[in-house]
């Protein structure tokens, strides 16, 4: 059975940090393939400028090529809407069953997961990939674990790993640390809107893509909380 690691998110924009950690947990953890889902109309970000749907995807297909593992998956453009990672996950799984799908999550979002639209049933379609940091005290993140997902255990990580966790029989969790590297959506818009480079925070294709819709995207970004 494929393995493939799920990686959603607004993307606004893709900047170097979700690609270190993509690969990061690819080679880690051996997944078949990574696939890059863009939020298409995200419930917490409705009153946000975000850059359109369609710019997002071709910035996602600009930063990933040339990586063989790496897809976009543009899923959401044809689901309800605000989007919601519970019904792309039930989709995802309609259009194929054979597939064993990981979801990547940063620990904070993890421990959030219960308090999601239906967070709970998430686990039910797919393992969790957590990321962490590398300093990262375990110990009292186990305990929040506890706390956020009383019916969870301790099993042995697999190599790689921090820790594990079965949330529910059948269903794991993997805390896998990363390297600390302090680039975000944020930085790279106002690094933007300042007039300055973005080489090294975003893939110079990416850029490309940016500077190609330079007038859409100053406006859109200018106009963000």
């Amino acid at each position: 059975m494929a393995r493939t690691l799920i990686f959603g998110g607004t993307f606004d924009p893709v900047h170097i940090g979700h690609l270190r950690a993509a690969i990061e947990v690819v080679e880690t953890l051996g997944f078949d393939r990574a696939e890059w889902i863009p939020s298409y109309r995200p419930r917490h970000k409705t009153d946000q400028q975000l850059l359109p749907f369609d710019l997002r995807v071709a910035l996602l297909r600009a930063a990933i090529d040339g990586h063989a593992l790496f897809h976009v998956n543009e899923i959401e453009r044809s689901l309800p809407v605000p989007s919601l990672t519970i019904q792309t996950l039930e989709a995802l799984a309609r259009s194929d069953s054979d597939i064993e799908r990981h979801f990547l999550l940063g620990d904070r979002e993890f421990l959030r997961l219960p308090k999601w639209v239906r967070g709970c049933d998430v686990v039910a379609l797919a393992h969790i990939v957590i990321a962490c940091r590398t300093e990262f005290d375990a110990e009292t993140f186990a305990a929040s674990v506890a706390e956020a997902w009383p019916a969870s255990r301790r099993i042995d990580p697999v190599p790689g790993a921090l820790m594990a966790f079965e949330l529910v029989p059948g269903r794991r969790a993997v805390l896998l640390p990363l390297p600390r590297i302090e680039v975000s959506s944020s930085l790279v818009r106002s690094r933007w809107l300042e007039g300055r480079s973005l080489a090294y925070l975003v893939p110079d294709k990416a850029i490309e893509v940016l500077q190609a819709h330079r007038a859409e995207v100053t406006k859109l970004w200018s106009g963000r909380s």
